[in-house]
């Protein structure tokens, strides 16, 4: 429950925030609604599955643990099977009216400021305070900055030599491309330039 309840605190607060500031309606506080009941739907889900496989309760459901765990000792593609405590998962949420796409959780990676310096995706999310970044990609230079966006230029302001961070928001990393990722670590866009 608690990284749950931290995913829940970190999707409204950014929201309240943006209402508060007056930079965004009230309707985008609708959205929590939208987005963290099919995560907590999907968590408890995940929970139940993983509860039954730690403790079984029925003799069929011991078997089938025991069979799992038997092949995973020898067999690699059953160590997938195993579900020891996977009880918390980082959730993409479905595409709404304030999410057209959906949305999908971006995990942090290690990454390097054009002066050298070392940093971190969630860094430069957390020097953001509430606002969003938009990573922009392949010489992009018009992006939506202002109140509510910080533009991160890829390849002037970070670096992203191995395209690491360009593959993992799900681009390429030559394509003329900006993608916004909110306050709460989710892609909540992509625009491509054709």
């Amino acid at each position: 429950g608690g990284n749950t309840g931290i995913q829940d605190a970190n999707n409204l607060g950014w929201k309240l925030a943006w209402v508060v500031k007056g930079w965004a309606g009230d309707d985008l506080l609708d959205s929590y609604q939208d987005e963290r009941h099919p995560a907590a739907a999907e968590n408890l889900a995940v929970t139940r599955r993983t509860t039954r496989f730690l403790a079984p309760r029925s003799p069929a459901e011991h078997r089938l643990r025991r069979a799992v765990v038997s092949l995973a000792r020898r067999n690699a593609f059953a160590r997938t099977l195993v579900n020891a405590g996977r009880m918390s998962v980082a959730n993409a949420y479905p595409p709404s009216k304030a999410l057209p796409e959906g949305g999908v959780t971006v995990q942090n990676l290690a990454l390097q400021r054009a002066d050298g310096r070392t940093t971190t995706l969630m860094q430069l999310l957390r020097e953001a305070g509430d606002q969003a970044l938009c990573f922009c990609f392949g010489g992009v230079e018009h992006a939506p900055a202002g109140d509510t966006v910080r533009v991160v230029h890829v390849g002037v302001d970070i670096r992203d030599p191995r395209g690491q961070l360009a593959a993992h928001l799900g681009v390429s990393p030559t394509a003329a491309a900006a993608v916004l990722v909110r306050p709460d670590a989710y892609r909540a866009s992509t625009l491509v330039a054709a």
